[in-house]
């Protein structure tokens, strides 16, 4: 398959990959929400992994049961590392399996896995075939020409989207160092007030000597405090009851 070609069929697993998501999400939460990676109608991360399939079963023979399992643990791998390097480049998160069981990190999980194992089976065996077809009946001057236009809204909508989003990190960014600023702020204001509260409370029991009128009526107390029945009283007692 020429390369044109090869990049219609590209965009076309990932426009399916974009509607299957849209109609799971309808279904799931009842809302539209756009859930392609790009501005435009597509998930690219679809398209890689139907082009990775149609590549490893273009020359080979593979049984369902092997299917099965390439597309399960070439998700879970695909899956980890989109969202991973998506997190790290632009600080933000497309989808979070953290509520679903058995997952990783969030990230992916082997639930999710085991769709896209039996989805590889449909991909592999219904939709590749039926795409190469219609692809490949395209006329090669045509399907070039599709392609260039394709590859320049793709471009567009790429760089619109990575925009978007630098700037997008850049505001968050901002807004954070603002909101440490501020907190940073707050509590070296309290530390200052607090210092200077017990530098007031030391200067004003300076000013008072032990010699003011409560320590001499609290030791005066003191001193004329006599137990009724001294031990020395005791004592006397003891010894007079011995003598008898």
């Amino acid at each position: 398959m020429y390369l044109n070609k090869l990049f219609l069929c590209f965009l076309t697993y990932s426009l399916l990959g974009w509607i299957y998501e849209t109609i799971f999400c309808i279904v799931k939460t009842g809302n539209w929400e756009n859930r392609g990676f790009l501005y435009g109608p597509v998930c690219p991360i679809y398209g890689v992994g139907a082009t990775i399939l149609y590549f490893l079963t273009k020359s080979n023979i593979y049984s369902n049961l092997e299917i099965f399992f390439i597309s399960f643990f070439g998700s879970l791998v695909l899956e980890y590392f989109t969202s991973l390097l998506l997190e790290i480049l632009f600080h933000a998160v497309w989808w979070d399996y953290t509520n679903v069981p058995l997952n990783i990190s969030g990230r992916t999980s082997i639930i999710t896995s085991i769709g896209f194992g039996f989805g590889g089976i449909i991909i592999t065996n219904k939709i590749i075939p039926f795409v190469e077809t219609n692809i490949n009946s395209i006329n090669f001057l045509t399907a070039e020409i599709l392609a260039y236009l394709f590859l320049i809204l793709f471009t567009v909508d790429m760089t619109m989207t990575i925009t978007a989003l630098t700037n997008f990190r850049l505001i968050i960014e901002k807004a954070d160092k603002s909101i440490n600023k501020h907190m940073m702020s707050i509590i070296s204001n309290f530390h200052t007030k607090t210092n200077s509260a017990k530098e007031k409370i030391l200067k004003l029991s300076l000013k008072f000597p032990k010699e003011n009128i409560f320590f001499k009526f609290a030791l005066t107390r003191v001193k004329e405090f006599r137990p009724p029945n001294s031990i020395k009283h005791k004592f006397d007692l003891f010894i007079k009851h011995l003598k008898k």
